[in-house]
């Protein structure tokens, strides 16, 4: 249906990562919008952090976010009941105010820590697609009854 209406999609596994940025790149160029999907994980994935705690996670929204100047507007949809939902949608973010590109993984934080807002404000609504011992990177150590470093 996106297709068909002139939204091509990329997907992670399926598309080379320099195809996803260039194609990402021109699009944004053109006055596009881009919906980046970012709870996601994969091994190849750069690190981050998220719930304090080391993980992978993609980075291609702050690079685009940095490198091309265009806000980010996180937002997300929860069922209310039943089969009604809502979309709610935070406040832009304009990374490339606060990180230099060589600030990835920071802006990648700054990101997460949006998203970890939203699973606390809805847990029961966050699905996960992955297995939760995949997520979390095996170097973080046990204090207090909290994953640190």
């Amino acid at each position: 249906m996106f297709e068909r209406m002139g939204c091509a999609g990329l997907d992670y596994d399926t598309v080379p990562p320099i195809q996803l940025l260039r194609t990402s790149r021109r699009h944004l160029g053109a006055n596009g919008v881009i919906v980046l999907l970012g709870d996601f994980w994969r091994p190849s994935f750069p690190m981050a952090r998220f719930f304090d705690r080391n993980t992978r996670s993609p980075a291609g929204t702050a690079i685009l976010a940095i490198e091309q100047q265009v806000p980010v507007v996180p937002f997300y949809g929860y069922r209310t009941r039943g089969f009604e939902h809502r979309i709610k949608f935070e406040r832009p973010m304009f990374l490339y105010e606060n990180f230099d590109s060589n600030e990835r993984t920071e802006a990648t934080n700054a990101l997460n820590a949006v998203l970890e807002k939203i699973v606390v404000e809805k847990p029961a609504q966050w699905f996960y697609w992955f297995n939760a011992d995949e997520r979390w990177e095996a170097n973080t150590v046990q204090k207090n009854g909290f994953d640190s470093q």
